[in-house]
């Protein structure tokens, strides 16, 4: 659509006010009237000729009259013809054309170009003068153009718009917005497809780049001069909606402050709806006054897309896996649920019952078993009828049901026998229990209705610390008192414990009822005070409470360092199993031994020698605090720990929640580091000498006191053969912690004598079959194994810490070599370096990264480094600030094996990412119909989508580099391209391809 441009409107504008101004002003009279004037004059004139006329008549002089008016017409070019009339009509004088010019209107009115004035002879009218005038217009258009009013505006209009023009376009150039930004910034900015505004200090448009004019379908031209604010913006929170609420630019230009992923819509002209997250930082001048804005526009609306979408996924799988679990709860309801009863079946009983066995007797915990049986109950089938008797098993469940708590384990065990397992209850408590089942069973009226008078049970009970060794056994105990109760008149419970002692409790107590012994001592204390009594006996309880509190923490404790002792230990070990068995992680007993004791006893004394322990114990307590949290290159692993005192030299050391057996190493390396400065201990040093025994559950045994007796047994063996001066239960596991003790010697060894090489692997750019970079690997040179990757050590300078110092040692070897290739070869080459986490989490990881760049003159463009999602996870939000303050610098960054951690496309956006490496288990069968086919495709997408670029590791055959273009992959990594290889191999191919090379796979193995 043509459109004027803005000073070419304004002085249209103008030039319609001048006209319109002088058209009001001759309406009102006020501008000159040239026609007006010029018909007066010719009146007078008119009428001087008439008078000399007049007076010429007087003195008979007509010859006089025929000269003047002769001369007149000749000498004059505006007059065309003129002539004397007298009054009878007849022309006395003529000179011209008078016939032919002549035209008097009919009331003889004069007019610009035909005048009439009467000439007076004695007061008598003796004729006329007639004066014929050239019209003021002329004869042609120009000449009417000249003469005329609307001649006048014409030319006003015409001259003054090309005068308007010429002055606003040099005004407008001159205040132009637009020409604040010089135009190849502007064109810089319209490269970028990021929406970008520069607005002045009122908020007003100076710059818009192309990506903004389109993504809000406005000309950039119109947008220049306007108000950002007062743009279709849709705000999109219910803190937006505020009235005092700012736009994330105001806030900048009037705050100076900065506005990071400000979240608003905008309604377009296409009736269609944007969301952008909007950056604004303040530009200030030299007097640090805000001069405008810097606003960036990122358009999200296809990622918002893509996430609701993907929450819609989520909420249907989330609806299957609900709809599953149910139909799964059901189908086990069904394999478990006795359908008469609601109580578990005898399948299911036997299972849950097993568990609680189990877990009893690692807890120490009491666990009975009651058998119900209901008494006589084949006659209410025989004379009844079976419905009858399922209402009577109905009864007998609700009455039941009622008197237990819902972590007891009830199940049908036979046609009219239940079973009851009680967790945790005492056997007085279980009695109870027993017999409100009994009485109210028995009198219950329901059975009425049926036509029975009365139903009883019958009971029997058995506890776990009967001897049995497994639910057979408690179950057979419990049966046989409930053997008991039917043979001795039924409608009873029995205790298999009281049944089974030569001389029973009950019987004791029949004998005495029998004796009166009970009825005399309550007569002999017929006359005691009774509130008294119940005082004394509140007193003595309280007596016994406190007392049983302090047997029980001494029982427990350790006097001297106030920590838990061998058995307060062990329950607490029970507990932990207990847990690990439930939730599949390791316990760990450490048994540690401080050989220094006895010099201190026997130099010191017993007093020094116990500040000694109590010193050594708040010194493994403050290394136990700080392993709350284990660091290791998979993740972080939490775990609980607790000290306990073993005897008078050693200590036990609990460590339980353990998700791995590999942070036990790392915990003992920090005991013996911490105990390698020396204890003060009246004034001297004592060097502490310590060994350590560790034994693992489930590896060793599953018992806790096996387990402790183990970790001794490692101990004592830690000691005799000195080696590492620590040792574990299991062989195999000690033979792995000697392993790592060694190769951690050998990687110090390395370190000082420069073992270590960086090999270098080529990335391919797919679309144009040339090296895009090198990811940097590292190898060492053993002297012994050969060459070794990184994944064969990784882990063991990672637990030692070893790895800041190898990790810095490689970054700057790649940059060094960066600088090599860049100016030997090409400037774009960029090199990939692998992060640890160790590196990631050190706070001046990003001034080594500078330093280094600037040291060997590096742009920061060329440098990539290599991140993975399980590292990220450790420190989200330093993570986050870290890379986010690199990424601004300008480098690179890459998450590497996307897809197998935890994924989640949040991350993506959460962090900087530049590039996303593909797993390469997605590879192996990767086609047009398999299930990684779609993942990667899924994965190449969405990265575009979000500007990301996308490299496939794992390249190994060509029909998957084939592939990987169909699906329009940015980079490939693999053997297929290229295997790791020395600095002087890489530099080769380098030099061979030179970065460009004919449409072939780029292969540079060697």
């Amino acid at each position: 659509m043509f459109t004027l441009r803005p000073y070419v409107r304004l002085s249209l504008g103008l030039i319609a006010l001048i006209l319109s101004i002088l058209l009001i002003g001759q309406s009102l009279g006020i501008v000159p009237d040239k026609s007006h004037s010029l018909l007066e004059n010719r009146k007078n004139i008119t009428e001087i000729l008439a008078i000399q006329f007049a007076l010429a008549a007087e003195k008979n002089d007509f010859i006089q009259i025929e000269k003047t008016l002769n001369i007149l017409v000749n000498r004059n070019l505006d007059i065309l013809s003129g002539a004397v009339r007298k009054s009878d009509g007849v022309f006395f004088a003529v000179v011209g054309a008078h016939d032919e010019y002549w035209q008097i209107n009919e009331n003889n009115a004069p007019s610009l170009t035909h005048i009439q004035v009467p000439i007076f002879q004695d007061d008598q009218i003796w004729g006329v003068v007639e004066i014929s005038f050239a019209p003021l217009l002329g004869n042609n258009l120009l000449e009417e153009i000249k003469n005329s009013f609307w001649g006048f505006m014409l030319f006003v209009a015409v001259s003054g718009l090309f005068g308007h023009l010429l002055m606003l376009k040099r005004a407008l150039k001159e205040l132009d917005p637009s020409g604040v930004v010089p135009q190849r910034i502007k064109s810089a900015f319209d490269t970028l497809t990021e929406g970008i505004l520069i607005l002045d200090e009122q908020g007003r448009i100076l710059l818009a780049n192309n990506a903004f004019s389109q993504k809000v379908a406005l000309p950039s031209d119109s947008l220049i001069g306007k108000e950002v604010s007062k743009l279709n913006w849709e705000k999109s929170s219910v803190e937006q909606l505020k009235e005092d609420w700012p736009y994330p630019w105001a806030e900048s230009l009037k705050k100076r402050k900065i506005q990071t992923r400000i979240r608003l819509n905008f309604n377009s002209t296409r009736q269609d709806k944007s969301i952008f997250m909007i950056n604004s930082a303040p530009i200030l001048g030299n007097d640090n006054q805000c001069k405008g804005a810097l606003v960036t526009f990122d358009d999200v609306t296809e990622i918002e897309e893509n996430n609701l979408k993907l929450d819609l996924m989520l909420k249907n799988l989330e609806s299957s896996r609900n709809e599953i679990s149910r139909q799964n709860n059901e189908l086990k309801k069904l394999a478990e649920i006795d359908p008469l009863t609601g109580f578990y079946n005898r399948r299911a009983l036997t299972s849950y019952f097993n568990e609680a066995f189990n877990l009893s007797r690692e807890q120490g915990s009491n666990l009975i078993c009651i058998m119900l049986d209901i008494d006589h109950f084949k006659s209410v089938n025989d004379n009844y009828g079976h419905q009858v008797g399922d209402e009577v098993i109905k009864l007998v469940t609700i009455i039941s049901r009622e008197s237990l708590r819902d972590t007891d384990i009830v199940g049908r065990y036979g046609g009219e026998e239940f079973c009851l397992v009680l967790l945790n209850i005492d056997i007085e408590t279980a009695l109870k229990i027993a017999e409100r089942i009994r009485t109210n069973v028995m009198n219950a009226t329901t059975y009425h209705a049926f036509g029975i008078e009365r139903v009883t049970i019958s009971l029997g009970i058995s506890l776990i610390t009967d001897g049995a060794q497994d639910i057979n056994g408690m179950i057979d105990l419990a049966d046989k008192a409930l053997y008991y109760s039917k043979k001795n008149g039924r409608n009873r419970v029995t205790v298999w414990r009281d049944i089974a002692q030569e001389d029973s409790s009950a019987d004791t107590v029949d004998n005495a009822e029998k004796s009166g012994t009970s009825v005399a001592v309550v007569n002999d204390t017929a006359n005691i005070d009774i509130n008294q009594l119940i005082g004394k006996i509140k007193e003595l309880e309280q007596l016994n409470e406190k007392q049983q509190k302090l047997i029980e923490h001494h029982t427990s404790y350790d006097s001297g360092t106030g920590l838990l002792n061998r058995f307060g230990l062990q329950e607490r070990l029970k507990t932990a199993i207990s847990y690990a068995t439930r939730s599949g992680c390791y316990v760990a007993i450490l048994s540690l031994s401080l050989n220094s004791y006895q010099r201190v006893y026997n130099t010191l004394g017993y007093e020094a020698a116990e500040k000694f322990i109590v010193d050594a114990s708040r010194r493994i307590s403050s290394i136990l605090r700080t392993t709350d949290v284990v660091s290791s290159g998979t993740g972080t692993t939490g775990l609980d720990s607790m000290l306990s005192r073993k005897n008078e030299s050693g200590f036990y050391i609990l460590l339980s929640e353990l998700k791995r057996s590999e942070p036990i190493t790392q915990i003992i390396n920090r005991i013996y580091l911490a105990f390698n400065q020396a204890l003060i201990i009246e004034g001297f040093n004592i060097n502490t000498d310590s060994a350590i025994g560790v034994s693992i559950y489930p590896i060793d045994d599953l018992n806790a006191a096996n387990l402790l007796s183990y970790a001794d047994l490692a101990l004592n063996n830690a000691e005799s053969s000195g080696i590492g001066k620590c040792q574990f239960y299991s062989k195999e596991i000690n033979h792995q912690y000697l392993s790592e003790i060694q190769l951690e010697s050998d990687l110090i060894r390395a370190i000082e004598q420069s073992e270590f090489e960086v090999f270098y692997q080529p990335i391919v750019d797919i679309e144009h079959n040339v090296i895009s970079k090198f990811e940097a690997l590292l190898r060492w040179h053993h002297p012994e194994k050969g060459i070794l990757t990184a994944a064969d050590f990784i882990g063991v300078a990672e637990r030692s810490g070893l790895i800041l110092h190898i990790g810095d040692w490689v970054l700057r070897e790649a940059i060094k070599q960066l600088a090599i290739w860049r100016k030997e070869v090409s400037d774009e080459i960029q090199i990939s370096v692998n992060i640890s986490a160790a590196q990631l989490q050190f706070e001046g990881l990003v001034g080594k990264v500078i330093s280094y760049l600037r040291e060997y003159e590096v742009p920061l463009k060329n440098l990539v480094l290599e991140i993975t999602e399980s590292m990220i996870m450790q420190s989200i939000e330093g993570s986050a600030q870290l890379l986010n303050k690199l990424h601004d610098m300008g480098v690179q960054i890459a998450l590497d094996d996307f897809g197998v951690g935890y994924a989640s496309f949040q991350y993506l956006q959460k962090f900087p990412i530049d590039i996303v490496k593909i797993d390469r288990s997605f590879m192996s069968d990767i086609n047009e119909d398999t299930d990684n086919n779609a993942i990667v495709l899924a994965i190449i997408e969405m990265s575009k989508k979000m500007g990301m670029t996308v490299v496939a590791e794992g390249v190994e055959t060509e029909k998957q580099f084939k592939h990987l273009c169909k699906l329009k992959c940015d980079e490939a990594q693999g053997y297929l391209l290229g295997h790791p290889m020395p600095k002087e191999h890489a530099y080769s191919a380098l030099k061979r391809l030179n970065l460009a090379t004919e449409r072939q796979f780029v292969v540079v193995n060697q």
